[in-house]
């Protein structure tokens, strides 16, 4: 079980709709729930004598944007730590052992060690191992949280260094700043035709306006210095819009956005990414003769964004040695404080 610190900070969550309050789910419900249609699950413990559970009630799960991006992506359970009701979660049973003492805890909240309240506890959609997080959270501390279970973070980032890089990115020194990433990045045809001119490969990094991660990328990995200057030396960085309605001719293919009316992802993502999830942040890696390398369909961290950009600068695909074996040896040079 994971415990975790918080720092204050803003954020930015996109929607399109706003939901007026959260949709609440019963503990029992939502593990069930869970199985059928994979979601993360967040589940904030609470007793009904505690004054900062209703503090966060009224203000945290009250905000629109918590509560939107709640209702989107997640099963979100009330669950009383001092509940006298039995039941049974992935086939153990659970119960009040002392049901009729005052302040008795329930079995479940024993369970994750929960000695103080408010608790907000998350699952990632597999319901893996618990990441617990105590005290009441204000709107600004919860969202990076939910951002990570959201995008299914965890095999590629820490959630401590996520929420850092959350704060780099939306605090509102960095956006009145407009902390952006340092390394010039070309428009597609722009960066296409100096690929050729210079027979470069190609570091082609896919997004849309609306994408919460996209944005932590370009303030984080993208203002990393060496990560920088090594794309640049070696790569001809390329911006891709992935909803834009231009054509583009890769390999004298032409690919196109055939959503005519309102947003959808062009087909150079779809084709590139074929059996992985058609999502962004996406980043897509060609050689010097615009064949595609390497279609990586994830958030990226400073560790693996190098080594990518190593591995194929060095043609180490081309001595047929395994990306997996490569990333092991591998000695890093980005400053991680950058």
């Amino acid at each position: 079980m994971k415990k975790i610190l918080f720092a204050l900070y803003s954020f930015i969550l996109v929607s399109q709709t706003v939901a007026q309050s959260v949709q609440w789910f019963e503990l029992k419900q939502a593990f069930e729930l869970q199985k059928k249609v994979p979601k993360p699950i967040l589940i904030d413990v609470y007793t009904d004598w505690c004054g900062w559970c209703k503090h966060m009630e009224a203000t945290t799960y009250k905000d629109p944007q918590i509560v939107n991006y709640l209702n989107q992506n997640f099963y979100a359970v009330k669950y009383n730590a001092e509940t006298k009701d039995t039941f049974s979660i992935n086939g153990k049973k659970y119960s009040n052992p002392n049901p009729a003492i005052a302040r008795s805890t329930h079995q479940f909240a024993q369970s994750l060690g929960i000695s103080s309240y408010p608790t907000t506890v998350f699952y990632d959609k597999l319901g893996s191992t618990p990441t617990v997080a105590s005290g009441a959270l204000k709107a600004e501390e919860i969202a990076p949280i939910l951002v990570f279970f959201g995008e299914e973070l965890a095999n590629v980032i820490d959630v401590n260094t996520f929420s850092t890089d959350f704060k780099r990115t939306f605090s509102p020194d960095s956006v009145s700043r407009k902390q952006t990433s340092k390394i010039q990045w070309y428009t597609i045809q722009k960066g296409l035709e100096k690929a050729k001119k210079e027979h470069k490969k190609i570091w082609m990094q896919a997004y849309i306006d609306d994408c919460i991660t996209c944005k932590v990328m370009d303030s984080s990995i993208y203002k990393n210095e060496f990560l920088v200057n090594y794309i640049s030396k070696n790569y001809i960085p390329i911006k891709f819009n992935a909803y834009t309605k231009d054509s583009i001719i890769i390999q004298g293919k032409k690919f196109i956005n055939s959503n005519t009316f309102g947003n959808g992802y062009h087909q150079l993502l779809i084709s590139a990414l074929q059996n992985q999830k058609i999502s962004t942040p996406s980043l897509l890696i060609f050689d010097e003769n615009e064949q595609l390398l390497a279609p990586v369909s994830s958030f990226l961290n400073i560790r693996y964004a190098e080594a990518l950009a190593v591995y194929f600068k060095e043609g180490k695909d081309k001595e047929q040695v395994s990306f997996t074996d490569f990333i092991q040896n591998y000695k890093y040079q980005s400053n991680l404080s950058n």
